[in-house]
């Protein structure tokens, strides 16, 4: 499944008691405060039977989540319930790491949203899914499914939906809570070498779907990964990169050190909207690399977009602490 890591197991569960005709429970982060353990959109799923996936929190409060659910299965109603640091008494449910967090817990049924969504994520596209407690609307491929709320909602279930973000719009009686379900991220990776080994594994191991582009067959070939990416392309970049969805879910490194394929691929991707461009390099290289694209007639601009020397300065050295030092330059702009 084509889905992000950070739901993988929430959203296979909840495909099976969707398969298999089963009530649940959903219970959502939508707020947060302070230092909260999960951010918004995180979930927790509880079927008719108890079980249970997802947190939406380090532990704190799961236990009266779980209590709380099963009022909802018997009333049908949606609880809105605040948690925060108990200063009282110790022992009260609450946060102990200083946070606040707000929670949604709302009964689900068998209902064509949960299919949508999961076939949404598997094709590598984002989703949001909105509740006002007594209905919902899917925004998906671009089309709204369910109960349509007035324009305003609607708009801001599509901001929702472009930020890739969560978030509680409208007010009073028409307070809708909208819950984005993003599609796994891309770490494009130019260039197969020791550090494309090594980046590999951490992107996987984060829940990228990691891809190495090398039109170098030869090095490709050779080089052992111990985690395989999940695809390689021994092509150039032109050839292959106008293919993907180069958009704010995609992460890009260039590790060749041939100024061929690089700006061939940078030509390409300045252009486009990804998230983030990383190239291997020294200063120097990185000067020259600018020049090099002023000549082509890319701006200031353009060419600041390029982190170069890649990565956050951790005094790197080996091929891993080098991979460690770009993975970490990439999720600190994932998270920002």
């Amino acid at each position: 499944m084509n889905i992000p890591s950070a739901m993988t197991n929430e959203l296979q569960k909840i495909k099976q008691w969707y398969t298999e005709s089963r009530s649940f429970v959903i219970a959502t982060v939508i707020k947060t405060w302070g230092s909260a353990p999960r951010i918004p959109g995180s979930l927790m799923a509880i079927s008719d039977s108890g079980e249970i996936v997802g947190s939406v929190s380090g532990g704190c409060v799961e236990g009266d989540v779980i209590r709380n659910s099963k009022q909802v299965f018997d009333s049908d109603e949606t609880i809105k319930i605040t948690y925060g640091v108990t200063n009282e008494d110790a022992w009260t449910v609450g946060l102990t790491c200083g946070g606040k967090l707000e929670v949604w817990i709302e009964k689900m049924w068998k209902n064509e949203f949960w299919n949508k969504i999961l076939n949404c994520l598997e094709a590598g596209n984002s989703c949001a899914l909105a509740t006002d407690g007594k209905n919902q609307v899917l925004l998906a491929d671009s089309e709204f499914t369910g109960h349509t709320p007035d324009r305003d909602i609607t708009d801001a279930i599509e901001l929702c939906l472009a930020k890739g973000k969560p978030d509680i719009v409208g007010k009073d009686e028409n307070t809708w809570f909208v819950n984005v379900f993003s599609a796994k991220s891309q770490l494009i990776i130019i260039g197969a070498a020791h550090i494309s080994a090594h980046l590999v594994q951490l992107g996987s191991l984060l829940g990228f779907e990691t891809i190495i582009i090398d039109p170098r067959g030869l090095f490709a070939d050779k080089q052992q990964f111990a985690v395989a990416p999940d695809r390689t392309f021994k092509n150039w970049p032109a050839e292959v990169l106008e293919h993907f969805n180069l958009d704010k879910n995609t992460f890009v490194v260039l590790l060749t050190h041939d100024p061929k394929i690089d700006d061939q691929a940078l030509h390409i991707l300045l252009k486009s909207g990804v998230a983030y461009i990383g190239a291997l390099g020294s200063s120097k290289t990185q000067q020259k690399r600018a020049q090099r694209l002023k000549n082509e007639g890319f701006t200031d601009d353009d060419i600041n977009r390029i982190s170069g020397p890649v990565g956050l300065n951790i005094h790197a050295r080996l091929p891993e602490e080098i991979a460690l030092s770009i993975i970490s330059e990439i999720i600190k702009v994932k998270n920002e």
